[in-house]
C-alpha cells in the first residue's frame, strides 16, 4: 500500500494516534509569513536527501524550488507545510 505522508496522519488520528498538527496548503498564495517546514507529499523515499523537506522562512519560495525538483515535468503538486497552528481534519 501507498499512502502520502498525510493520509497516513489521517489514518493515525482515526485510531488515537497522536501526530504533527499539519495542513494542506494548496494554493501557496495563502501561506502564512514566518518560519515553516515544508514537504513535497510524493510517493517516493528520499525528501529529505533530494531537498524536498526544508525549514524555510519564505514558503513560497521553497515550495517553487521544490516542485522543480519533484516534479520536473508537472505543474500539479501536493505539498504540506507544518508549523503546529492548524490541523488537517479528515
Amino acid at each position: 500500500m501507498k499512502l502520502y505522508e498525510y493520509e497516513g496522519k489521517i489514518l493515525f488520528r482515526k485510531v488515537g494516534i497522536e501526530t504533527p498538527k499539519a495542513k494542506l496548503v494548496p494554493p501557496i498564495e495563502d501561506l502564512p509569513s514566518g518560519k515553516l517546514v515544508v514537504k513535497a507529499q510524493i510517493l517516493e523515499g528520499g525528501r529529505g536527501k533530494r531537498g524536498l523537506v526544508k525549514v524555510t522562512e519564505n514558503p513560497v519560495e521553497t515550495i517553487k524550488e521544490m516542485e522543480a525538483k519533484a516534479y520536473p515535468n508537472s505543474s500539479e503538486t501536493k505539498t504540506e507545510a507544518e508549523d503546529g497552528r492548524s490541523d488537517n481534519e479528515d
